[in-house]
Order: structure tokens, then C-alpha cells, then sequence
């Protein structure tokens, strides 16, 4: 019998030695190996702001009506409304509302444009409610800390938003 390398195999079939298999090596110009990137590695799932959207307006939007519903009880005087431990006004109510209502419009269509926009204006909006803290208090009876909140979740949406991918849901 002949002497093998290491690379040579001996044959069963004859006494001869024959070459192994070809095994692909990993090259860059291997077009069998190329590097893919996987679309959901590393991010939060695209569905996640669409998620957080809906649900966020859907309690937005719900805590408005039962805001205006309670100040229309008392007339639409400019009373505060206290609910859930936290005070309203009925202008305060309608724009909670509207906020909802944009919100669910953008969870519906899938838009992180719309999404993006709304993360804007809240940020935008709560540096104006620090910004006019006594005329703000009195006219929708928000103060520094709710401003602060405002500002946070503006914050968290646009982290949500970033770190979801670009893919629509």
C-alpha cells in the first residue's frame, strides 16, 4: 500500500489513495459564504410601536371622553376634574382626545412617520409646559412633574421607534 498524506484517504474499493471530498473554505470572495444580515437580529420586533401606539391611545383617548363627560355633567365651567388621582380640565380632555384618536390612526396605519411626528410634539409640547408653568396650570391643570412625564414619554417613543427596526410591521 501506498504512504497517505493527511489529505489522502485510502480507498476501500481499491488499494489506491484518492482525494477527499471537496470541502468549501470560507473566503470573502466565496459567494456560498457570504455574510447575511438577519433582519430582526438585535432590535425589537417592527410590531412593537404599532403596540404601544394603539395602546397608548386607546387609554389616552378613554380617559379623554370620560374627562369631557364628567365636565359636561358640571357644566363646561373650567372646573377641574379629578380622575384617577390625577387632574383634568375639560380643554385638557379634549386634548387628550385628539392625541388618542392621532395615535390609534397612526397604530391602524402602521405609520412611523406619523409615530415620529407625534414623539416630536410631545417633546415640543412638554418644553412648553415647563417653559408657560403658571398659564399651563391654570388653563389645563398640568404642572412641572406632568410636563416632565410628557417629556419621557416623547423620549420613549422615539427610543421605541429607533430601536424597532425600519421594516413596516
Amino acid at each position: 500500500m501506498e504512504r497517505t498524506s493527511r489529505h489522502m484517504v485510502p480507498s476501500t474499493a481499491t488499494s489506491r489513495t484518492m482525494d477527499p471530498p471537496h470541502v468549501p473554505t470560507r473566503t470573502a470572495a466565496s459567494p456560498r459564504f457570504r455574510v447575511r444580515a438577519r433582519s430582526g437580529s438585535g432590535g425589537l420586533s417592527p410590531a412593537a410601536p404599532v403596540a404601544v401606539a394603539a395602546t397608548w391611545g386607546g387609554i389616552t383617548a378613554a380617559v379623554g371622553v370620560a374627562v369631557v363627560v364628567r365636565a359636561s355633567r358640571r357644566g363646561w365651567s373650567g372646573d377641574v376634574v379629578e380622575l384617577a388621582g390625577t387632574t383634568h380640565t375639560a380643554r385638557l380632555g379634549v386634548i387628550e382626545i385628539c392625541f388618542g384618536t392621532v395615535m390609534l390612526l397612526a397604530a391602524a396605519t402602521r405609520s412611523r412617520v406619523v409615530l415620529a411626528a407625534m414623539a416630536a410634539a410631545l417633546a415640543v409640547s412638554g418644553g412648553f409646559m415647563l417653559l408657560e408653568r403658571r398659564r399651563v396650570a391654570e388653563e389645563l391643570a398640568i404642572g412641572r412633574v406632568d410636563a416632565w412625564l410628557v417629556i419621557g414619554a416623547a423620549a420613549c417613543l422615539a427610543t421605541l421607534l429607533v430601536c424597532s427596526g425600519s421594516r413596516r410591521a
